[in-house]
């Protein structure tokens, strides 16, 4: 009788060294499962933050461009101005130089 108890020890003793072995491995499982799903999160988050700059990126880009279009052609105007009247200028001086000729 006491063999079967010693018996009945060591059984339930490799049952519960089974069932943590068992829990063991399946800690081992969720916690490298855990640490892939954070790595591919992570690596998610980091490529949305890089899209997320390229398209600032770009509208800033967009920015600056329409605002130099729009400083070339104020500087474009004042330029055609300054010809006109440069060009007014240039027929009164030369009326005023014909006239003292004359």
């Amino acid at each position: 009788m006491i063999h079967d108890t010693i018996q009945a020890i060591q059984e339930a003793e490799a049952k519960a060294d089974a069932i943590v072995k068992d829990a063991d491995e399946k800690a081992e499982e969720m916690l490298a499962q855990a640490k892939q799903e954070a790595e591919e999160k992570r690596a998610a988050a980091v490529s949305e933050a890089n899209a997320a700059a390229k398209q600032q990126l770009d509208a800033a880009s967009d920015s600056a461009r329409e605002g130099e279009a729009a400083f070339e052609a104020e500087i474009s105007k004042e330029v055609e101005a300054l010809k006109a009247v440069a060009k007014q200028r240039e027929a009164q001086a030369v009326d005023a130089v014909m006239a003292g000729l004359l």
